[in-house]
Protein backbone atom coordinates (compact mmCIF):
# COMPACT_ATOMS: atom_id res chain seq x y z
CA UNK A 1 0.00 0.00 0.00
CA UNK A 2 1.44 3.64 -0.69
CA UNK A 3 -0.81 7.00 -0.56
CA UNK A 4 0.12 10.20 -0.17
CA UNK A 5 -2.65 12.84 0.63
CA UNK A 6 -1.88 16.30 1.44
CA UNK A 7 -4.31 18.68 3.45
CA UNK A 8 -4.08 22.75 4.40
CA UNK A 9 -0.63 22.06 6.20
CA UNK A 10 0.01 18.37 6.70
CA UNK A 11 1.27 15.94 4.56
CA UNK A 12 0.26 12.64 5.39
CA UNK A 13 2.26 9.59 3.95
CA UNK A 14 1.28 5.79 4.52
CA UNK A 15 2.83 2.32 3.01
CA UNK A 16 4.19 -0.88 3.92
CA UNK A 17 7.78 -2.43 4.86
CA UNK A 18 8.87 -4.54 0.91
CA UNK A 19 7.14 -2.04 -0.86
CA UNK A 20 9.26 -0.36 -3.58
CA UNK A 21 8.27 2.84 -2.41
CA UNK A 22 10.14 3.04 0.63
CA UNK A 23 13.30 2.59 -0.96
CA UNK A 24 13.01 6.15 -2.43
CA UNK A 25 10.41 7.42 -0.51
CA UNK A 26 10.57 11.13 -0.58
CA UNK A 27 11.11 10.55 -4.12
CA UNK A 28 7.39 9.10 -4.51
CA UNK A 29 5.69 11.32 -2.15
CA UNK A 30 7.01 14.55 -4.11
CA UNK A 31 6.13 13.18 -7.43
CA UNK A 32 2.11 12.61 -5.67
CA UNK A 33 2.34 15.96 -4.32
CA UNK A 34 3.11 17.78 -7.91
CA UNK A 35 -0.39 18.57 -8.85
CA UNK A 36 -1.23 19.73 -5.23
CA UNK A 37 -0.13 23.94 -4.48
CA UNK A 38 2.62 23.44 -2.20
CA UNK A 39 5.71 25.31 -1.69
CA UNK A 40 8.95 24.36 -3.93
CA UNK A 41 10.57 25.21 -0.30
CA UNK A 42 8.50 22.13 1.23
CA UNK A 43 9.36 19.38 -1.57
CA UNK A 44 13.41 20.47 -0.89
CA UNK A 45 12.67 19.99 3.03
CA UNK A 46 10.91 16.25 2.72
CA UNK A 47 13.62 15.62 0.75
CA UNK A 48 16.26 16.88 3.06
CA UNK A 49 14.02 15.32 5.78
CA UNK A 50 15.30 11.60 4.67
CA UNK A 51 18.41 12.53 3.49
CA UNK A 52 19.12 13.50 7.49
CA UNK A 53 17.25 10.54 9.16
CA UNK A 54 19.17 7.77 7.96
CA UNK A 55 18.00 5.83 10.65
CA UNK A 56 14.82 5.54 8.70
CA UNK A 57 16.49 3.96 5.73
CA UNK A 58 18.35 1.45 8.00
CA UNK A 59 14.76 0.41 9.58
CA UNK A 60 13.23 -0.11 5.65
CA UNK A 61 16.21 -2.34 4.92
CA UNK A 62 16.05 -4.99 8.02
CA UNK A 63 12.43 -4.94 7.01
CA UNK A 64 12.21 -5.03 10.88
CA UNK A 65 10.53 -1.91 12.71
CA UNK A 66 6.86 -0.83 12.47
CA UNK A 67 6.82 2.95 13.14
CA UNK A 68 3.08 3.48 14.28
CA UNK A 69 3.19 6.84 13.49
CA UNK A 70 6.53 9.46 12.95
CA UNK A 71 4.97 13.40 12.61
CA UNK A 72 7.55 15.74 11.47
CA UNK A 73 7.70 19.54 11.79
CA UNK A 74 8.83 21.03 8.63
CA UNK A 75 9.79 24.89 8.82
CA UNK A 76 9.09 26.75 5.35
CA UNK A 77 9.90 30.16 5.02
CA UNK A 78 8.71 32.13 2.29
CA UNK A 79 9.88 35.17 0.23
CA UNK A 80 7.85 37.27 1.85
CA UNK A 81 9.51 36.33 5.23
CA UNK A 82 6.07 34.65 6.61
CA UNK A 83 7.02 31.35 8.64
CA UNK A 84 4.59 28.63 7.59
CA UNK A 85 4.39 25.59 9.38
CA UNK A 86 4.09 22.63 7.95
CA UNK A 87 3.82 18.79 9.12
CA UNK A 88 4.88 15.41 7.64
CA UNK A 89 2.70 12.32 9.50
CA UNK A 90 4.56 8.93 7.78
CA UNK A 91 2.62 5.70 8.65
CA UNK A 92 4.43 2.16 7.91
CA UNK A 93 2.25 -0.42 8.01
CA UNK A 94 3.41 -3.88 9.42
CA UNK A 95 5.05 -6.37 6.05
CA UNK A 96 2.74 -8.97 7.00
CA UNK A 97 -0.34 -7.80 6.99
CA UNK A 98 -2.87 -7.61 3.74
CA UNK A 99 -5.08 -4.86 3.78
CA UNK A 100 -8.42 -4.90 2.21
CA UNK A 101 -10.47 -1.64 1.66
CA UNK A 102 -12.23 0.88 -0.53
CA UNK A 103 -9.71 2.08 -2.68
CA UNK A 104 -12.07 4.93 -4.17
CA UNK A 105 -12.42 5.77 -0.69
CA UNK A 106 -11.49 9.27 0.36
CA UNK A 107 -7.64 9.39 1.03
CA UNK A 108 -8.38 11.76 4.07
CA UNK A 109 -11.03 9.42 5.15
CA UNK A 110 -8.72 5.65 4.79
CA UNK A 111 -5.75 7.81 6.52
CA UNK A 112 -8.00 8.17 9.69
CA UNK A 113 -8.67 4.77 9.66
CA UNK A 114 -4.55 3.81 9.36
CA UNK A 115 -4.39 5.74 12.35
CA UNK A 116 -6.44 3.87 14.46
CA UNK A 117 -5.39 0.67 13.14
CA UNK A 118 -1.47 1.91 14.01
CA UNK A 119 -2.89 2.77 17.60
CA UNK A 120 -4.49 -0.71 17.88
CA UNK A 121 -1.40 -2.36 17.18
CA UNK A 122 0.30 0.10 19.35
CA UNK A 123 -1.65 -0.86 22.31
CA UNK A 124 -1.48 -5.08 21.56
CA UNK A 125 2.02 -4.39 21.41
CA UNK A 126 2.11 -2.53 24.67
CA UNK A 127 -0.18 -5.01 26.55
CA UNK A 128 1.96 -8.16 24.75
CA UNK A 129 5.44 -6.87 25.75
CA UNK A 130 4.28 -5.57 29.23
CA UNK A 131 5.66 -2.38 29.30
CA UNK A 132 9.50 -3.58 28.89
CA UNK A 133 10.17 -1.21 25.92
CA UNK A 134 11.59 1.66 27.02
CA UNK A 135 10.13 3.59 23.88
CA UNK A 136 6.66 3.21 24.86
CA UNK A 137 7.26 5.19 28.22
CA UNK A 138 6.22 8.77 26.87
CA UNK A 139 3.05 7.87 25.57
CA UNK A 140 1.04 6.23 28.47
CA UNK A 141 -2.15 4.33 26.88
CA UNK A 142 -4.93 6.57 27.58
CA UNK A 143 -8.94 7.18 26.01
CA UNK A 144 -8.61 7.75 22.79
CA UNK A 145 -9.01 6.86 19.12
CA UNK A 146 -5.75 8.53 17.66
CA UNK A 147 -2.38 9.17 18.19
CA UNK A 148 -3.03 12.62 18.08
CA UNK A 149 -5.97 12.35 21.21
CA UNK A 150 -3.06 10.43 22.82
CA UNK A 151 -0.30 13.11 22.87
CA UNK A 152 -3.00 15.34 23.83
CA UNK A 153 -3.66 13.72 26.85
CA UNK A 154 0.34 13.85 27.56
CA UNK A 155 0.27 17.24 27.64
CA UNK A 156 -2.65 17.54 29.68
CA UNK A 157 -1.30 15.35 32.19
CA UNK A 158 2.32 16.66 32.48
CA UNK A 159 0.89 20.32 32.59
CA UNK A 160 -1.27 19.18 35.45
CA UNK A 161 1.84 17.62 37.10
CA UNK A 162 4.08 20.84 36.67
CA UNK A 163 0.79 23.07 37.83
CA UNK A 164 1.11 20.89 41.70
CA UNK A 165 4.93 20.80 41.77
CA UNK A 166 4.83 24.73 41.29
CA UNK A 167 2.43 25.69 43.75
CA UNK A 168 4.74 23.68 46.36
CA UNK A 169 8.54 25.08 44.54
CA UNK A 170 11.22 25.25 47.28
CA UNK A 171 13.06 28.68 47.05
CA UNK A 172 16.26 28.85 47.38
CA UNK A 173 17.40 31.76 48.56
CA UNK A 174 15.15 33.47 51.70
CA UNK A 175 15.69 37.06 53.04
CA UNK A 176 19.32 37.86 53.77
CA UNK A 177 21.31 39.80 56.45
CA UNK A 178 23.71 42.01 54.87
CA UNK A 179 26.20 45.36 55.98
CA UNK A 180 25.72 48.15 54.21
CA UNK A 181 26.73 52.27 54.62
CA UNK A 182 23.13 52.85 52.36
CA UNK A 183 19.34 52.24 53.41
CA UNK A 184 18.97 49.00 51.43
CA UNK A 185 16.71 47.01 53.39
CA UNK A 186 14.72 47.04 56.90
CA UNK A 187 17.35 47.66 59.76
CA UNK A 188 18.48 45.11 62.55
CA UNK A 189 18.43 47.49 65.39
CA UNK A 190 19.18 44.59 67.89
CA UNK A 191 22.56 44.02 65.51
CA UNK A 192 23.18 48.11 65.17
CA UNK A 193 23.17 48.96 68.95
CA UNK A 194 26.55 46.24 68.68
CA UNK A 195 28.30 48.39 65.63
CA UNK A 196 30.11 51.26 66.63
CA UNK A 197 30.74 51.78 63.25
CA UNK A 198 27.63 53.80 62.01
CA UNK A 199 28.83 53.41 58.07
CA UNK A 200 28.06 49.51 58.94
CA UNK A 201 24.24 49.32 59.08
CA UNK A 202 23.13 45.74 59.54
CA UNK A 203 19.48 45.16 57.57
CA UNK A 204 17.27 42.52 56.60
CA UNK A 205 17.27 42.81 52.48
CA UNK A 206 14.43 40.89 50.34
CA UNK A 207 16.34 39.01 47.44
CA UNK A 208 14.84 37.87 44.49
CA UNK A 209 13.90 33.89 44.81
CA UNK A 210 12.68 32.43 41.90
CA UNK A 211 13.51 34.40 39.16
CA UNK A 212 15.52 31.74 37.35
CA UNK A 213 12.64 29.18 37.82
CA UNK A 214 9.65 31.43 36.64
CA UNK A 215 12.00 32.72 33.13
CA UNK A 216 13.16 28.80 32.75
CA UNK A 217 9.07 27.65 32.95
CA UNK A 218 7.60 30.52 30.94
CA UNK A 219 9.63 30.49 28.59
CA UNK A 220 9.50 26.25 27.53
CA UNK A 221 5.78 27.04 27.62
CA UNK A 222 5.31 30.10 25.80
CA UNK A 223 7.81 27.53 23.17
CA UNK A 224 5.91 24.77 23.34
CA UNK A 225 2.67 26.57 22.75
CA UNK A 226 3.83 28.29 20.09
CA UNK A 227 5.39 25.04 18.35
CA UNK A 228 2.79 22.44 19.40
CA UNK A 229 0.19 22.88 21.48
CA UNK A 230 -1.74 25.32 18.65
CA UNK A 231 -1.75 22.34 16.48
CA UNK A 232 -4.93 20.90 18.04
CA UNK A 233 -6.44 23.94 17.36
CA UNK A 234 -9.20 21.62 15.54
CA UNK A 235 -9.21 18.88 18.56
CA UNK A 236 -12.67 19.27 20.31
CA UNK A 237 -10.12 19.11 23.68
CA UNK A 238 -8.51 22.13 22.84
CA UNK A 239 -9.78 24.70 25.13
CA UNK A 240 -9.01 22.38 28.08
CA UNK A 241 -5.37 22.12 27.01
CA UNK A 242 -5.32 25.84 26.57
CA UNK A 243 -6.78 26.30 30.15
CA UNK A 244 -4.17 23.58 31.91
CA UNK A 245 -1.94 26.02 30.28
CA UNK A 246 -2.98 29.53 31.43
CA UNK A 247 -3.71 27.70 35.29
CA UNK A 248 0.21 27.26 34.88
CA UNK A 249 1.50 30.88 33.46
CA UNK A 250 -1.31 32.75 36.27
CA UNK A 251 0.44 31.27 38.91
CA UNK A 252 3.91 32.04 37.78
CA UNK A 253 2.45 36.28 37.48
CA UNK A 254 1.32 35.63 41.10
CA UNK A 255 4.80 34.21 42.15
CA UNK A 256 6.92 37.12 40.35
CA UNK A 257 7.65 40.43 39.34
CA UNK A 258 7.05 42.18 35.94
CA UNK A 259 10.49 42.37 35.73
CA UNK A 260 11.13 38.56 36.45
CA UNK A 261 8.59 37.14 34.18
CA UNK A 262 9.89 37.36 30.89
CA UNK A 263 10.38 34.96 28.00
CA UNK A 264 13.87 34.52 26.11
CA UNK A 265 13.75 33.26 22.57
CA UNK A 266 13.87 29.58 22.04
CA UNK A 267 14.69 27.84 18.74
CA UNK A 268 14.87 23.94 18.13
CA UNK A 269 18.33 24.53 17.83
CA UNK A 270 19.12 26.31 20.91
CA UNK A 271 16.64 24.11 23.05
CA UNK A 272 19.27 21.88 24.59
CA UNK A 273 21.50 24.45 25.27
CA UNK A 274 18.62 26.51 26.91
CA UNK A 275 17.81 23.11 29.35
CA UNK A 276 21.90 22.94 29.78
CA UNK A 277 22.08 26.25 31.36
CA UNK A 278 19.54 26.12 33.76
CA UNK A 279 20.35 22.91 34.73
CA UNK A 280 22.84 24.21 36.36
CA UNK A 281 21.15 27.27 38.16
CA UNK A 282 20.26 26.83 42.02
CA UNK A 283 16.85 27.88 41.38
CA UNK A 284 16.29 25.37 39.36
CA UNK A 285 18.49 22.27 40.58
CA UNK A 286 16.30 22.20 43.99
CA UNK A 287 13.23 22.24 42.05
CA UNK A 288 14.01 18.97 40.01
CA UNK A 289 11.08 17.50 39.60
CA UNK A 290 9.88 20.55 37.56
CA UNK A 291 12.79 20.47 35.59
CA UNK A 292 12.15 17.02 35.24
CA UNK A 293 8.77 17.15 34.24
CA UNK A 294 9.73 19.81 31.13
CA UNK A 295 12.67 17.56 30.20
CA UNK A 296 10.45 14.73 29.61
CA UNK A 297 7.86 16.64 27.53
CA UNK A 298 10.49 18.35 24.88
CA UNK A 299 12.87 14.96 25.09
CA UNK A 300 9.98 12.78 23.94
CA UNK A 301 7.65 15.25 22.12
CA UNK A 302 9.81 18.35 20.78
CA UNK A 303 13.29 17.13 19.19
CA UNK A 304 14.74 19.11 16.63
CA UNK A 305 12.78 17.60 13.40
CA UNK A 306 10.02 15.09 14.62
CA UNK A 307 7.56 15.36 17.34
CA UNK A 308 6.57 12.07 17.74
CA UNK A 309 8.42 8.62 17.01
CA UNK A 310 7.44 5.83 18.11
CA UNK A 311 8.86 2.10 16.31
CA UNK A 312 7.18 -1.22 17.38
CA UNK A 313 9.10 -3.99 17.26
CA UNK A 314 7.96 -6.48 14.99
CA UNK A 315 10.22 -9.08 15.80
CA UNK A 316 10.27 -8.53 19.17
CA UNK A 317 6.15 -9.06 19.01
CA UNK A 318 6.14 -11.99 16.40
CA UNK A 319 8.52 -13.54 18.99
CA UNK A 320 6.09 -13.35 21.84
CA UNK A 321 3.11 -14.49 19.96
CA UNK A 322 5.37 -17.86 19.12
CA UNK A 323 6.37 -18.11 22.81
CA UNK A 324 2.63 -17.96 24.02
CA UNK A 325 1.57 -20.17 21.79
CA UNK A 326 4.43 -22.95 22.29
CA UNK A 327 3.88 -22.62 26.14
CA UNK A 328 0.69 -23.11 25.89
CA UNK A 329 1.22 -26.57 24.11
CA UNK A 330 4.56 -27.73 25.33
CA UNK A 331 4.65 -25.93 28.97
CA UNK A 332 6.96 -27.53 31.42
CA UNK A 333 9.15 -28.58 28.47
CA UNK A 334 9.59 -25.22 26.81
CA UNK A 335 12.84 -23.34 27.41
CA UNK A 336 13.29 -19.76 26.44
CA UNK A 337 16.42 -18.04 25.13
CA UNK A 338 16.61 -14.45 27.27
CA UNK A 339 20.30 -12.80 25.43
CA UNK A 340 20.21 -10.42 28.71
CA UNK A 341 20.67 -13.17 31.02
CA UNK A 342 20.32 -16.87 30.41
CA UNK A 343 17.77 -19.27 29.04
CA UNK A 344 14.74 -19.56 31.15
CA UNK A 345 12.88 -22.56 32.81
CA UNK A 346 12.48 -25.60 34.56
CA UNK A 347 15.31 -26.63 36.94
CA UNK A 348 17.01 -28.55 36.34
CA UNK A 349 17.19 -28.81 32.95
CA UNK A 350 17.37 -24.96 32.90
CA UNK A 351 21.20 -24.73 34.80
CA UNK A 352 21.96 -27.84 32.23
CA UNK A 353 21.51 -26.03 29.34
CA UNK A 354 23.51 -22.61 30.84
CA UNK A 355 26.20 -25.18 31.26
CA UNK A 356 26.47 -25.80 27.95
CA UNK A 357 25.32 -23.15 25.79
CA UNK A 358 28.97 -22.10 25.25
CA UNK A 359 30.09 -21.90 21.84
CA UNK A 360 33.99 -21.53 22.43
CA UNK A 361 36.53 -23.09 25.40
CA UNK A 362 38.42 -20.21 26.80
CA UNK A 363 42.02 -21.05 28.61
CA UNK A 364 41.37 -17.21 30.57
CA UNK A 365 38.97 -17.84 33.22
CA UNK A 366 38.38 -14.01 33.75
CA UNK A 367 36.90 -13.77 30.46
CA UNK A 368 33.53 -13.97 29.67
CA UNK A 369 32.48 -17.32 27.59
CA UNK A 370 30.69 -17.05 24.58
CA UNK A 371 27.08 -17.93 24.77
CA UNK A 372 24.46 -18.82 22.68
CA UNK A 373 20.88 -18.26 23.06
CA UNK A 374 18.42 -20.17 20.96
CA UNK A 375 14.62 -18.29 20.68
CA UNK A 376 13.07 -21.54 21.75
CA UNK A 377 14.31 -25.67 23.15
CA UNK A 378 11.85 -27.82 23.80
CA UNK A 379 12.75 -31.23 25.31
CA UNK A 380 11.39 -34.22 24.82
CA UNK A 381 11.11 -37.67 26.67
CA UNK A 382 14.27 -38.80 25.55
CA UNK A 383 16.03 -36.24 26.78
CA UNK A 384 16.92 -34.58 23.06
CA UNK A 385 16.51 -30.65 22.90
CA UNK A 386 14.88 -29.52 19.73
CA UNK A 387 15.67 -26.30 18.38
CA UNK A 388 12.55 -23.68 17.65
CA UNK A 389 13.77 -20.31 15.70
CA UNK A 390 11.45 -17.46 15.68
CA UNK A 391 12.23 -15.34 11.94
CA UNK A 392 9.59 -12.42 11.55
CA UNK A 393 10.03 -13.12 7.59
CA UNK A 394 7.28 -13.23 4.98
CA UNK A 395 7.85 -17.12 3.12
CA UNK A 396 9.40 -15.30 -0.23
CA UNK A 397 12.11 -13.92 1.71
CA UNK A 398 13.36 -16.30 3.88
CA UNK A 399 15.72 -18.48 1.86
CA UNK A 400 17.17 -14.69 1.17
CA UNK A 401 18.84 -15.24 4.78
CA UNK A 402 21.48 -18.15 5.32
CA UNK A 403 22.57 -17.29 8.78
CA UNK A 404 19.52 -18.27 10.24
CA UNK A 405 20.26 -21.76 9.04
CA UNK A 406 23.26 -21.80 9.74
CA UNK A 407 21.77 -20.96 13.52
CA UNK A 408 19.30 -23.52 13.62
CA UNK A 409 22.32 -26.57 12.67
CA UNK A 410 24.96 -25.27 15.53
CA UNK A 411 22.24 -24.67 18.14
CA UNK A 412 21.00 -28.64 17.36
CA UNK A 413 24.88 -29.71 17.63
CA UNK A 414 25.41 -27.48 20.49
CA UNK A 415 22.37 -29.12 22.72
CA UNK A 416 22.55 -32.38 21.55
CA UNK A 417 26.46 -33.48 21.65
CA UNK A 418 25.55 -36.92 23.17
CA UNK A 419 23.00 -37.55 19.86
CA UNK A 420 24.64 -39.30 16.63
CA UNK A 421 21.23 -38.92 14.78
CA UNK A 422 20.79 -35.57 14.06
CA UNK A 423 17.54 -36.57 12.51
CA UNK A 424 15.97 -37.23 15.79
CA UNK A 425 17.11 -33.40 16.36
CA UNK A 426 13.68 -31.46 15.36
CA UNK A 427 14.80 -27.87 13.89
CA UNK A 428 12.34 -26.03 13.33
CA UNK A 429 12.07 -22.07 11.64
CA UNK A 430 8.44 -20.53 12.60
CA UNK A 431 7.91 -17.65 9.85
CA UNK A 432 5.46 -14.84 9.64
CA UNK A 433 2.26 -15.36 7.61
CA UNK A 434 0.01 -12.96 6.26
CA UNK A 435 -2.88 -11.70 8.25
CA UNK A 436 -5.93 -10.15 6.74
CA UNK A 437 -7.11 -6.79 8.11
CA UNK A 438 -10.44 -5.53 6.99
CA UNK A 439 -9.46 -1.39 7.74
CA UNK A 440 -12.81 -1.29 8.43
CA UNK A 441 -12.94 -3.17 11.40
CA UNK A 442 -9.58 -2.18 12.32
CA UNK A 443 -11.08 -2.36 16.33
CA UNK A 444 -11.11 -6.14 16.02
CA UNK A 445 -7.95 -7.04 15.76
CA UNK A 446 -5.98 -9.18 18.32
CA UNK A 447 -3.06 -11.18 18.56
CA UNK A 448 -3.41 -14.08 16.80
CA UNK A 449 -3.95 -16.97 20.00
CA UNK A 450 -5.89 -19.24 18.00
CA UNK A 451 -3.25 -21.32 16.58
CA UNK A 452 -1.25 -23.95 17.81
CA UNK A 453 2.12 -24.91 16.91
CA UNK A 454 3.04 -28.41 16.70
CA UNK A 455 6.96 -29.29 15.55
CA UNK A 456 6.04 -32.90 14.60
CA UNK A 457 3.40 -31.26 11.75
CA UNK A 458 5.58 -28.67 9.53
CA UNK A 459 4.00 -27.13 6.41
CA UNK A 460 7.52 -27.86 4.28
CA UNK A 461 11.03 -29.50 4.82
CA UNK A 462 14.42 -28.67 3.60
CA UNK A 463 16.86 -30.91 3.38
CA UNK A 464 20.44 -29.81 4.59
CA UNK A 465 23.69 -31.53 3.74
CA UNK A 466 25.62 -30.91 6.97
CA UNK A 467 24.24 -33.51 9.59
CA UNK A 468 22.06 -35.40 6.89
CA UNK A 469 18.75 -34.51 8.40
CA UNK A 470 16.09 -32.00 7.78
CA UNK A 471 15.16 -27.94 8.80
CA UNK A 472 11.04 -27.47 9.26
CA UNK A 473 9.16 -24.65 8.38
CA UNK A 474 5.68 -23.74 10.06
CA UNK A 475 4.02 -20.63 9.18
CA UNK A 476 2.21 -18.47 12.13
CA UNK A 477 0.23 -15.17 11.63
CA UNK A 478 1.10 -12.42 13.93
CA UNK A 479 -2.59 -10.48 14.33
CA UNK A 480 -6.02 -12.14 13.56
CA UNK A 481 -9.37 -10.28 13.41
CA UNK A 482 -12.32 -10.62 15.43
CA UNK A 483 -15.54 -11.70 13.80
Amino acid sequence: MFLVHFEVNTVYAVFQDLSVESKDLSKHILEKLRSENVPLSLHKRIKNFFNDNKALDSNFERQKNYISTLRTYIDVVSTTKRKNVYYLNLYVLPKDINLKYNEGEEPKSIIKKIDKLSLNIYKLYDSLVGNKDIRLKSLQIANGSTFLDLELSFYLEELNKLHDHLLNYKRTLKDKIICSDKDVGIMVDSLNELEDDPLKRYQFVKVAHQQDLIVFVYSLLNFLEEERINYFKRHFLYSKLKNVLSKVNNYLLKISTSTHIKKEVITFKSLQKFFNRYKNSKEVQKNQRIYNILELIFSNQLKEGAFISKSIDMTKMFEKVVENTLQSIYKDNLFIGNETSSIDGVEPHKSDLNKINHLLETQDTNKPLVEQFPDFIIKDDSNIYHIVDAKYKLKEYLLKDRTMFWQVLVYSKLFNQHIEDHNLIKKIIIFAEHSEVDLDHANTIAINNAETIQIEKCDWYYNEMVFDSKIGFIGMKTLSQLS
